[in-house]
């Protein structure tokens, strides 16, 4: 699959006369797309927005993300407010972010952009939302219960002892009323998001692959033009001007980032293809320089369309960064989703009575045909999401890992 030369050519000249407008709607995922055409729209009379473009909010209700995002429709300041939605987009099940450094590798912002929407994400309910651990989600919530004596002694004792509190080691703690300061620290929720469903997503699919005729094809799944200039409207004044003005260049920057989230994902689809017939495993190394290459656009555009998009596959909703994968064990055609994969299978067959221990399992892979050092294995190891040997092991009769 190859990218058409006339659509590279035409995202490199529409890329010089849009730089920033559609550099801006690049980096937006669907949600957020859809919050920035709203709150244009409601000030542009001459757009009309196609409905069916507009990927659905999810509505407030058991998810703990739709429950978020009901609570930041009410920021004015766009920026702020689509900073903070996609920090939304980032809590996991138990109402947890990354720290700050992490985020702006994901998001591609600031970390004072990050820090300025991170503060309104932790002000939000439930309280605790949006702590990086679980000492910042209880000092959360005690800052917002009223003030105290016992109080300023428990956020004392979270915030400065609370590696003995963690451990139960009572008799290292400030004495003074700690049975009143215990209870306290007790009755407060350590995973705040647990409460709440984590079905719905904070963003829809917009690309889709799907083979047909043999080939593997890559299609948006929204390609109606969703922002159009109001027919039958007519007009000579300055504002008519400048408001049609605004909705053409909305036009072409919203034409620009279809084509160029269709480019990257055909290109990388194309590098992709084992993945697509047989899945993770023969997942292969790929940069976005490469892919950047094959499209003609600057790898910071390519980067910036990655971020944030998701991808409906021949294997599941997947993030378009999924695509790109590092080498590692010091193979370029080894990639770490591969090597994660191949870990997975080899702890599946161990015995659940005698797990293997990282060396082990670097043994196994090595004797067919990979070469990872323990270290290696460790990392990717848990990024998989599985335990350590020691944390592993079941009784025989039980037959069950941890997985």
């Amino acid at each position: 699959m190859k990218t058409d030369p006339a659509l590279t050519t035409s995202l490199q000249q529409r890329q010089a006369q849009l730089p920033r407008l559609a550099a801006r709607l690049l980096k937006l995922n669907s949600t957020q797309l859809a919050l920035e055409l709203a709150g244009v729209a409601e000030q542009n009379p001459l757009l009309e927005i196609t409905p069916a473009a507009l990927p659905a909010l999810p509505a407030p209700g058991p998810s703990l993300r739709a429950h978020l995002l009901g609570q930041l429709t009410g920021i004015a300041d766009r920026r702020l407010r689509l900073d903070a939605v996609a920090l939304a987009g980032e809590v996991d099940a138990n109402g947890r972010l990354p720290d700050v450094a992490t985020l702006c590798r994901q998001l591609g912002l600031s970390a004072a952009r990050i820090k300025a929407a991170l503060a309104r994400v932790q002000k939000l309910d439930p309280i605790g939302v949006g702590a990086c651990d679980l000492r910042e989600c209880l000092l959360l919530q005690l800052a917002g219960q009223p003030d105290s004596d016992v109080l300023r002694l428990a956020q004392t004792i979270v915030r400065d002892h609370f590696a003995q509190l963690s451990r139960r080691r009572y008799d290292q703690l400030p004495q003074l009323r700690l049975a009143e300061v215990l209870r306290l620290i007790a009755s407060l929720n350590p995973r705040p998001g647990a409460g709440f469903s984590q079905e719905a997503a904070t963003a829809a699919p917009e690309i889709q692959i799907r083979k047909s005729g043999g080939l593997w094809r890559v299609e948006l799944l929204a390609d109606e033009m969703p922002a159009t200039i109001a027919t039958g409207v007519a007009g000579g004044t300055r504002q008519f001007r400048r408001l049609a003005r605004q909705a053409r260049v909305l036009a072409e920057s919203l034409s620009f980032r279809r084509r160029t989230l269709l480019a990257v994902a055909a290109a990388a689809t194309a590098r992709q293809r084992l993945y697509c017939e047989r899945g993770a495993a023969f997942l292969r190394p790929l940069g976005l320089q490469q892919v950047a290459e094959d499209t003609g656009l600057a790898v910071s555009t390519v980067s910036t369309a990655v971020a944030g998009k998701l991808v409906r596959g021949p294997h599941g909703v997947i993030a378009l960064k999924y695509l790109f994968q590092r080498s590692t064990c010091g193979r370029r055609d080894f990639s770490a989703a591969a090597l994660q994969m191949a870990i997975r299978q080899v702890v599946a067959g161990e015995n659940p009575a005698r797990p293997l221990s990282d060396a082990a399992i670097a043994a196994r892979l090595a004797a067919a045909g990979g070469a990872p050092a323990r270290r290696t294995v460790a990392k990717h190891r848990a990024a998989s999401g599985i335990a350590a040997a020691s944390l592993r092991k079941r009784p025989l009769e039980t037959g069950v890992n941890s997985l």
